[in-house]
């Protein structure tokens, strides 16, 4: 079986970055103004029909003679409408063609059709709308728009255009609208085959660039994915048969720098390895940058990159170690005592580069601050001791910077969350009942997934930590890890039963101001 092979049936995920096209179909008017009058009376097409908006089109000379052929006209080439008793159209024609703004309904949230001016007590009266203009009307648009600047704000999802429209029956008053909840795609996006993955939850074997290169290491070897083209490949190691590399050799942590150019890589020896992707032998083979060896430690469990090139690991004794890549010297700090006892086995960067969060298998959660790494054996800031097993991972929120998470094995089954503003005090304790591998944080939608040792992804909102969604990503096998993209919409789970799944949970409205922010990271530059 070749190793990194996409098990699922889905089209390239570049066709899924770049969205689908929104085809309109063609009405066809053959009866002149009349006709495509009772069409757009008996045709709704609100925000639901489309994102953009509609914008109705000329018909061509084809659509306003059908061919005798259409399954719409039957019995001759021309259709006449059945014109009802009361002469309503005529009336409709009369009030559009004349432009009377003082006949039209007036709403005030939307447009609607104009009605009849008459002393018919059944018929409703009316009063005229200022922010309605017909003066500027086409002759093919046989619907009213907003003045300039005047057109409400578009809905959530829907993309401003120079003017929009609105027709009969499509809007609500704003006080008679209900509260809407977002669609939570709950089916896989990509499958890819993983075998030889090590199921270490204290080993850290994926990684998501920001540049949407997926990293993954199966044994000995290291395989990547190109998110934009699906394409996979070897990037360090051998696909032989009969691998005779030693035990030491065996990678256990692997971590994207800030701006995807490099990949640190962590062994069973504690031997810590910087590549660049882009930088190939003539034989294709990644090019090894640095090689650190630091002595009386063993398996490196976890990475976290820092700005400037500076790369912090933990080590399964407990000790951590900080480099910087481009220094001859790279060590620039060590935490031999003082800290951790045990696996480290979380490291995470707060948004603004202050405070590092570390966790262990020792129960417990360092904060520690950045002034700290230069130094030998330093006291952590905080020490948060609430977790009755050991605790698993850890995780800054981007939107509540104060705010650190940690999530507990299968003994303790909760996500903790902390406020270091307040000295580390916990505020919240969310039972997930089971045990924890990984937290990821969702900016637009204010959002907390969890990863579980039982197979699922548990998604809650911020705040009110409400469970929104239960989904079966790996049934009855332990998540390891789950990664987020560089853009925020996609997750990667990898699994002990060797696959890797990727989900579509954080589609973002493109309208959204947010996403523009996110745009501009300046971590966001594509590989060369």
């Amino acid at each position: 079986m070749h190793p990194f092979r996409d098990q699922s049936n889905s089209p390239s995920i570049s066709r899924v970055f770049k969205g689908l096209s929104i085809s309109q179909n063609k009405t066809p008017g053959s009866a002149g103004r009349l006709h495509r009058q009772a069409q757009t009376s008996n045709t709704t097409f609100g925000l639901n029909n489309t994102r953009r908006g509609l914008l109705e089109k000329k018909p061509t000379k084809r659509e306003i003679t059908p061919t005798r052929n259409s399954s719409v006209f039957r019995g001759g080439d021309r259709f006449h409408p059945t014109r009802m008793s009361e002469d309503f159209l005529d009336e409709a024609n009369h009030l559009f063609t004349n432009n009377k703004e003082d006949e039209l309904n007036n709403s005030k949230s939307a447009p609607v059709s104009p009605s009849k001016v008459t002393d018919d007590p059944n018929l409703p009266k009316t009063k005229s709308t200022s922010n309605l203009m017909r003066s500027d009307a086409k002759a093919d648009e046989k619907i009213f728009c907003y003045k300039p600047n005047q057109a409400p704000v578009s809905r959530t999802g829907q993309i401003n255009q120079a003017r929009v429209l609105y027709t009969v029956h499509t809007l609500n008053p704003s006080s008679s609208v209900k509260k809407t909840y977002r669609y939570i795609n709950t089916e896989v996006a990509k499958t890819l085959d993983a075998p030889q993955l090590n199921p270490d939850v204290y080993m850290q074997l994926l990684d998501w660039s920001a540049t949407g290169i997926l990293a993954v290491a199966l044994d000995k070897n290291i395989y990547i994915w190109d998110q934009f083209t699906g394409e996979s490949e070897l990037l360090v190691g051998h696909e032989d048969e009969e691998d005779h590399r030693p035990m030491t050799e065996v990678i256990t942590a692997l971590r994207w720098s800030l701006d995807g150019r490099v990949l640190a890589v962590g062994h069973f020896d504690g031997t810590l390895k910087i590549f660049d992707p882009n930088k190939r032998n003539a034989q294709g083979v990644c090019k090894e940058l640095r090689k650190m060896i630091v002595p009386n430690v063993s398996r490196l469990g976890a990475l976290v990159w820092r700005r400037e090139g500076v790369v912090s690991a933990g080590y399964m004794g407990g000790q951590i170690v900080h480099f910087d890549v481009a220094k001859p010297n790279p060590v620039i700090g060590t935490w031999l005592t003082n800290g951790h006892r045990r696996d480290i086995t979380g490291m995470d960067w707060d948004p603004r580069f202050k405070k590092l969060a570390t966790s262990s298998g020792d129960w417990t959660v360092n904060v520690w601050d950045e002034q700290q790494i230069r130094i030998d054996n330093p006291t952590p800031l905080y020490t948060l001791t609430d977790h009755t097993s050991q605790v698993r991972c850890v995780k800054w929120c981007p939107f509540k910077t104060e705010v650190l998470a940690s999530g507990g094995g299968k003994q303790d089954g909760t996500v903790k969350l902390w406020s270091i503003q307040d000295g580390g005090k916990c505020i919240k304790s969310v039972a997930i009942n089971s045990g924890v591998s990984s937290i990821v944080f969702n900016s637009p939608y204010k959002e907390m997934l969890v990863s579980t040792d039982e197979g699922y992804m548990k998604l809650y909102s911020y705040g009110t930590f409400k469970e929104q969604a239960n989904i079966a990503a790996h049934p009855t096998y332990q998540i390891l890890r789950m990664v987020e993209s560089g853009c925020g919409e996609f997750v990667f789970t990898s699994s002990s039963d060797e696959m890797l799944k990727m989900w579509h949970l954080f589609k973002v409205d493109k309208s959204l101001d947010k996403l523009n922010e996110r745009r501009k990271n300046p971590y966001s530059t594509a590989l060369r």
